[in-house]
């Protein structure tokens, strides 16, 4: 089955749109083995022709992400949020990722580490990398960044209710994760990966860098096999 690429954001960052999808174009691939979604509250965008858009209405973060994944047929998902602007995507380390993913039975794998994980090595190694796992008690077992892989119906799962904000989302569903170690074996952290790139435009809710002064990027000149996405 492919994978679902999902970029989820809410109408108060439609100044991000434009940017986002001009960066997404340069670097992205547009491959037959993704289905590209855009889910919003309401508001009206120029997507690209091969994105599906899903208006979830307002309401809180994890509302609206049930209603996007509710909508979303695929099991695996790629998901991206409006502040992450992406720079370079390794298209054959991507794929390599998701397969890995996939064949494991995973429910998060982690395009990237972070300071704030506390983690210890697998045996596994994936693109000369040694792979990771969140140790018992981790912060962020649950985290929307760095860029993750995500098993939907697990991410789905997650979604408590009431609906909650993004950052209690992952506060909440880390601490049901560190209870049960099952599912802390299922989550993995590619360290230290350059699979996908990206200049992170928000922290605290605010802009950190001048949309304006980033340079205008050209489209992703796409790669085929014999004519043919791939």
């Amino acid at each position: 089955m492919k994978t679902a690429v999902l970029m989820h954001t809410f109408d108060q960052r439609a100044f991000i749109w434009p940017k986002f999808f001009e960066y997404f174009m340069h670097s992205f691939p547009t491959s037959n083995e993704f289905s590209y979604y855009f889910a919003n509250e309401a508001v009206d965008f120029d997507i690209p022709n091969f994105f599906r858009h899903i208006p979830t209405g307002t309401g809180e973060w994890s509302e609206r992400l049930t209603i996007a994944l509710d909508r979303i047929q695929e099991d695996t998902v790629l998901y991206l949020q409006e502040d992450f602007l992406l720079t370079s995507v390794n298209q054959e380390a991507l794929f390599n990722a998701l397969a890995w993913h996939k064949n494991h039975g995973n429910l998060i794998t982690k395009l990237g580490s972070h300071n704030f994980f506390h983690t210890e090595p697998t045996d596994e190694i994936l693109l000369g990398h040694k792979i990771l796992k969140h140790c018992t008690g981790s912060m962020f077992a649950m985290s929307h960044q760095p860029i993750a892989i995500f098993n939907s119906a697990f991410l789905r799962h997650t979604n408590p209710n009431p609906p909650v904000s993004a950052r209690n989302h992952e506060s909440i569903a880390t601490a049901a994760i560190n209870c049960i170690p099952e599912l802390l074996d299922k989550i993995k952290i590619i360290p230290d990966s350059t699979i996908i790139e990206y200049l992170h435009c928000i922290a605290d809710g605010e802009l950190i860098i001048k949309l304006n002064e980033l340079p205008t990027l050209p489209p992703f000149q796409q790669q085929t096999k014999d004519g043919q996405l791939y």
